[in-house]
């Protein structure tokens, strides 16, 4: 008799266990279910961040750095350098003042390179330079004072020459020339050179005047978003190409 009594007791015990068992387990899984959730919402962050840091456009990968308190646009590629008849590839770091996305929409409709990729592709694949010669940046006077005329200036002779190109500042006058100590640099007068001219007028733009000769055009004063639109065509050309030149 007493060991049968105890059956029972120990039945209530095996129940009360396995209920104590379903809530721990219940509360594991709750624990378990957090843990993955605090987990997803961290690599959600990440991945929106990273996606937020770095982007693609035109085929070229952009990365949002600070340099200092100035947000720069930066892309990476490698370049073919030749010193003293010696080839060697090292990797080039090119900086954008401006959002590479919103240079498109500072550029005149009316000729073609906006919403029309045909033309705009036209337009870039006809670009060739002369490396191997002097690369002269030369400025059409009166030029319109404004407070991104060095910046455009500086920026476009530091991407020119990050493309292995030797460039030398210039004018279009001989009355700019500051007593011949800039040289006076034409499409007409360099036919054996890359000019690229940067003008004041109408429009923002670029074009090609000769077979190695490029016009720049700003108005407003948007002359680093003009200069800068130039650059990334040049840049979309040789990432593609892996040439810029001939």
């Amino acid at each position: 008799m007493g060991a049968f009594a105890k059956v029972p007791i120990t039945r209530k015990a095996t129940r009360a266990e396995k209920k104590n068992l379903e809530k721990q387990s219940a509360a594991l899984l709750w624990i378990i279910i957090g843990i993955i959730a605090v987990m997803a919402a961290i690599v959600l962050v990440s991945i929106k961040n990273s996606t937020e840091q770095s982007f693609e456009y035109r085929g070229i990968v952009f990365d949002k750095t600070n340099f200092g308190e100035i947000l720069l646009y930066t892309t990476f590629d490698k370049v073919e350098y030749t010193v003293n008849g010696t080839h060697s590839v090292q990797n080039a770091t090119f900086h954008f003042m401006n959002d590479p996305r919103k240079l498109d929409s500072c550029w005149e409709k009316t000729l073609g390179f906006i919403g029309i990729d045909t033309e705009r592709q036209k337009q870039t694949e006809n670009i060739s330079f002369i490396k191997e010669n002097q690369v002269y940046l030369s400025t059409i006077q009166p030029l319109k004072q404004c407070e991104d005329n060095y910046p455009a200036v500086f920026g476009l002779s530091s991407f020119l020459t990050l493309l292995a190109m030797n460039v030398k500042g210039a004018v279009s006058s001989e009355s700019f020339s500051q007593n011949n100590t800039v040289p006076v640099i034409t499409c007409e007068n360099s036919t054996n050179n890359t000019v690229i001219m940067l003008a004041s007028g109408d429009t923002n733009s670029w074009s090609r005047k000769s077979e190695n000769c490029y016009e720049i055009t700003f108005k407003k004063c948007q002359v680093l978003k003009s200069a800068e639109r130039f650059q990334l065509d040049v840049l979309e050309q040789y990432i593609k190409t892996n040439k810029i030149g001939i």
